[in-house]
């Protein structure tokens, strides 16, 4: 049967769906409700969005990795910095129950990058409509615009903010992601999402399993996450 565009709206995630972290505070705290529940977020003044409070997920086991030993050094021939152990010896990935999930949004970080690849020439990459790559243009101009400004007492003599955005800072990708989620049609938010493996749902997320592996035995785990079973032990 094929889907329409109201039925997307309201489409339920059929993929495994993993959360990592490197915290081990933080994973405790999971293992012990076995819940994941929604991000608490500060805005400043000058970057007025509405705070999303949702719990963040992804499809793609590489990222939740990645998420889990706090930086992407997997299969490689480096030991790991002293850094990414300041949190705990171990990371952790949770599988969520993806039974319950339906609105859910691309994550905001990933939108404000895919629209910066697209401003930057690479709308081909992705599968939006020549109408949807007219509203993103128009929305990001009303951001910068309106919206988001650059932090009081940064140096914005040689770059403005949506130069920064343009060259790859991770601070603008956010708020360009949270003024679209806010301001965005329906149907562009449904696009977003079908082109996202990052997302975001607004309530807790139950937890299924859990796996924790040793952060310095990253240099063993393929990057693409292939072997991680073979690493990691099953704590859940």
């Amino acid at each position: 049967m094929k889907l329409t565009f109201k039925m997307y709206i309201h489409e339920r995630m059929s993929s495994t769906i993993y959360h990592g972290t490197s915290s081990e505070k933080a994973a405790q705290a999971i293992l012990k409700s076995k819940t994941l529940n929604p991000r608490i977020e500060d805005f400043t003044q000058e970057q007025n969005f509405t705070p999303l409070n949702r719990t963040y997920f992804t499809t793609d086991l590489p990222y939740a990795m990645i998420y889990a030993l706090g930086g992407d050094m997997f299969g490689g021939s480096s030991p790991i910095p002293d850094f990414m152990t300041k949190n705990g010896e171990y990371g952790y990935v949770f599988v969520g129950d993806n039974s319950k999930i339906k609105n859910h949004y691309a994550d905001e970080d990933t939108v404000g990058e895919i629209v910066q690849d697209i401003l930057d020439g690479n709308s081909d990459n992705y599968n939006f409509t020549s109408f949807e790559l007219g509203e993103i243009e128009e929305l990001v101009g009303d951001a910068f615009d309106t919206d988001i400004e650059a932090d009081d007492g940064d140096d914005e003599e040689f770059m403005t903010p949506f130069e920064r955005f343009m060259d790859g800072e991770v601070e603008f990708f956010a708020a360009v992601g949270k003024y679209i989620l806010r301001y965005g049609s329906a149907r562009l938010k449904v696009r977003f999402r079908q082109n996202s493996k990052h997302h975001s749902h607004d309530g807790n997320i139950s937890v299924l399993s859990a796996y924790r592996f040793k952060k310095e035995d990253a240099n063993t785990i393929k990057r693409d996450g292939s072997n991680f079973l073979q690493h990691a032990t099953k704590i859940l």
